[in-house]
C-alpha cells in the first residue's frame, strides 16, 4: 500500500497553502486553518485571517521577509508565532517557494505550514553533549578508534 500526500502531510502535523498574488485569492487546506485558528467556514481566502492571527512582534519581520522573497522569487522559509484564540501561542515553520509566472515577476506562493509547538529537543543532536559526543570524534572509518572519546587525566 502506498502512503498517500495527505496523510503524510498530517503525520508531519503540516498543512498546504497557494496565494494568487495576482488575485489576492489565498486557499489554505483544514490543516492550515487549524494551524493559523481559523474555523475553514469563516476563512474568507484573504491574507488578513493571517495576519489577525500573527503574533504582533513578528509582523514587521515576516513582512519584510516577505517583501524580500517576493522580489528575488525562489524557495524561502521562515518561523513565526500564531496567537490562539484560547490562549497559547503555536510556533510555526513555513517552507515554500515564489513562483515566477511566464512575464518573470511572482505570480504565486506556494508551501506548507509546520508546526513545532510541541517539538521536543532532536533524538539526534542533544541540548547537552554526552562523554561520547566530548573532545574530537573518531575518525568515521578507523576501526581501531574508540567507541568513546577516552575521559579526560584526573589530577591526583
Amino acid at each position: 500500500m502506498e502512503p498517500s500526500l495527505p496523510e503524510s502531510v498530517r503525520a508531519a502535523r503540516a498543512g498546504a497553502f497557494h496565494w494568487d498574488l495576482a488575485t489576492g485569492a489565498m486557499h489554505w487546506d483544514d490543516a492550515v486553518c487549524d494551524l493559523v485558528d481559523v474555523a475553514p467556514e469563516d476563512f474568507g481566502g484573504r491574507a488578513e485571517a493571517f495576519f489577525a492571527a500573527l503574533h504582533a512582534s513578528d509582523a514587521a519581520r515576516l513582512a519584510a521577509a516577505t517583501a524580500e522573497v517576493l522580489e528575488r522569487g525562489g524557495r524561502y522559509r521562515n518561523r513565526y508565532r500564531i496567537v490562539r484564540r484560547e490562549g497559547g501561542i503555536r510556533r510555526i515553520e513555513e517552507r515554500g517557494e515564489v513562483v515566477l509566472g511566464p512575464d518573470g515577476r511572482p505570480a504565486r506562493i506556494v508551501g506548507l505550514l509546520i508546526d513545532h509547538t510541541d517539538d521536543g529537543p532532536d533524538p539526534g543532536y542533544p541540548a547537552h553533549p554526552t562523554a561520547s559526543l566530548e573532545g574530537p570524534p573518531p575518525g568515521p572509518l578507523d576501526p581501531a578508534a574508540p567507541a568513546v572519546a577516552p575521559a579526560a587525566p584526573t589530577r591526583p
